[in-house]
């Protein structure tokens, strides 16, 4: 139950009272069930640009939530009107950090609630050597992103992690 809370307390402050959240549980990946745990002060990034996005982070390897080896990422975007399905959002978020940041994009799977994709081989400064796995959903009013991040390239085992956690996620009121 403590998972739950956390995480729902992490994006509370993202979202109104009275509005969706994204939920996971992180249970399935070992090295972030302990980080959430053990999460002080520096272990957790929060930025409000609205309107246009509200970004947590929380590091699971590394010094801080701004310098970390491996981390989990929350953004929530404005859904937009001409967004109507998942594809519709990937490929205009897609799209546009592409312009800014050429980088190798997968999707992995697709349903009915949401699409996981991987970023990676991005060829700005700001990404390069990074591998990026994400789940994004869409909510009534809100896309919701959550992505493991990891400086460098990811092990088979830490990708199977990941999946199990970005599989976990669902939007809840």
């Amino acid at each position: 139950m403590r998972y739950k809370a956390l995480f729902a307390l992490a994006l509370a402050f993202s979202t109104p009272a009275h509005a969706e959240r994204l939920l996971i549980d992180h249970r399935g990946y070992p090295a972030l069930s302990q980080a959430v745990m053990n999460a002080g002060e520096d272990a957790i990034f929060y930025q409000d640009a609205s309107p246009d996005y509200v970004l947590d982070r929380i590091k699971i390897q590394g010094r801080s939530a701004s310098d970390w080896s491996e981390a989990i990422e929350f953004v929530v975007y404005p859904r937009g009107r001409g967004v109507k399905q998942i594809e519709d959002w990937y490929r205009g978020f897609s799209a546009a950090e592409q312009l800014t940041c050429p980088s190798r994009w997968n999707v992995i799977r697709q349903d009915d609630t949401g699409i996981t994709f991987t970023r990676d081989q991005a060829q700005c400064a700001g990404l390069q050597g990074q591998s990026r796995l994400y789940r994004a959903m869409l909510g009534k009013r809100h896309v919701f992103l959550v992505g493991g991040l990891y400086r460098g390239e990811m092990s088979e085992e830490m990708k199977h992690q990941w999946l199990v956690v970005l599989d976990s996620a669902k939007v809840g009121s």
